[in-house]
């Protein structure tokens, strides 16, 4: 029988040709319905490197706060639209333009959970089983991940990157989500995952080890209880991520796991680098009824006083209570944990986890 060793090996494989496959479709077709809306909507093509200028005639323009406009032509240059001008010829079908749709919050994970075991499991389970999904190639990972955002119209993604693939450097597999945001063509926000505490349950692990076999026991201490980077490592790599890719299509930003997942320490040194750079940061806040139950049992006194208290609390933060607190909580527990003020006067944006 073939090595563990051999076995993850000829998996990653496997894994990565899948994910080469699946884009190299994925793009091909998005190059062909881009073809196809070419010759039937657009004229004066001029090939520029890779971008065309290009005059898509007869389109209905959708904008915010406004009915529909009549028909008129865009013409697009180096990527960019440089010109709406009246419409030069009867549309032959309709067409809609609008804004290109943003994507909140997403993993770039090349698989969905449920590829491993996750679906319809409650949260806290289906992390873990994230530990199965061996390591790829970055850039073929988020080749995938981005290019199925853009295929359902997405034209920004804020991607909250929870685990490096490796054996390259952090900056190194940054630069390799940026390539690939790069080649479908969308905006990238890029949060840094940060953690330093809990990897396995929320609360010291030796109660759980110690009911495990000697072997099981080593696994999961191998797999999920490796040493954690110092705040100040973690703050530092983040800048330094920040300064390889950051550009006028990437933005970066702090990205905590939650408060379940970091230290007071880490919050807090994330807090004052937001404060002292400008820096955004992007958070998982409540999701499950036992992330409630742990933030009621460390935080008796709120978890947003706690997180005010920190200095999180400002409009660079961004987190997302709702979706899970309707479902985990009565309609009074938001307002009983002082969220919905503190939200509302700090204005924390708050968003939906697109990718489960």
């Amino acid at each position: 029988m073939p090595r563990l060793s051999e076995f993850v090996q000829s998996t990653n494989d496997a894994l990565n040709r899948a994910l080469l496959l699946t884009c190299e479709c994925g793009i091909t077709n998005l190059r062909n319905s881009r073809m196809q809306l070419t010759s039937n909507r657009m004229a004066n093509e001029l090939v520029e490197g890779r971008f065309v200028t290009v005059r898509i005639e007869g389109v209905t323009v959708l904008l915010a706060g406004t009915h529909a406009v009549s028909p008129v032509d865009i013409v697009c240059a180096d990527g960019r639209i440089t010109a709406i001008e009246p419409c030069t010829a009867a549309p032959s079908r309709r067409l809609l333009a609008m804004p290109a749709l943003v994507n909140a919050h997403d993993h770039a994970r090349p698989l969905s959970p449920t590829s491993f075991g996750g679906a319809a499991k409650p949260l806290e389970t289906w992390l873990l089983r994230l530990g199965a999904m061996p390591a790829v190639d970055p850039y073929l990972a988020a080749l995938a991940a981005f290019g199925r955002a853009a295929r359902g119209g997405a034209g920004s993604v804020m991607a909250h990157y929870t685990r490096f693939m490796g054996p390259m450097s952090a900056v190194d597999e940054a630069r390799e989500v940026a390539r690939a945001a790069a080649d479908i063509g969308i905006r990238l926000t890029f949060a840094v995952f940060m953690r330093d505490r809990n990897p396995l349950v929320y609360g010291p692990a030796d109660p759980v080890l110690n009911l495990l076999s000697v072997n099981a026991r080593d696994t999961i201490t191998a797999q999920f209880l490796s040493p954690m980077p110092h705040p100040q490592e973690q703050i530092e790599r983040v800048e330094a991520i920040a300064a390889a890719i950051e550009g006028p299509m990437i933005s970066v930003q702090f990205g905590p796991n939650g408060p379940q997942w970091c230290s007071d320490d880490l919050l807090r040194a994330i807090a004052d680098a937001s404060i002292r750079t400008g820096r955004r940061v992007h958070m998982h806040l409540l999701e499950t009824r036992y992330q409630r139950a742990f933030a009621d049992r460390t935080y008796p006194h709120g978890i947003a006083a706690h997180l005010e208290a920190l200095g999180l609390m400002s409009p660079r933060l961004a987190a997302w209570p709702w979706h899970t607190a309707s479902t985990w909580h009565p309609p009074t527990s938001i307002s009983s944990l002082g969220l919905e003020r503190s939200l509302r006067l700090t204005r924390v944006q708050t968003c939906i986890c697109a990718q489960a």
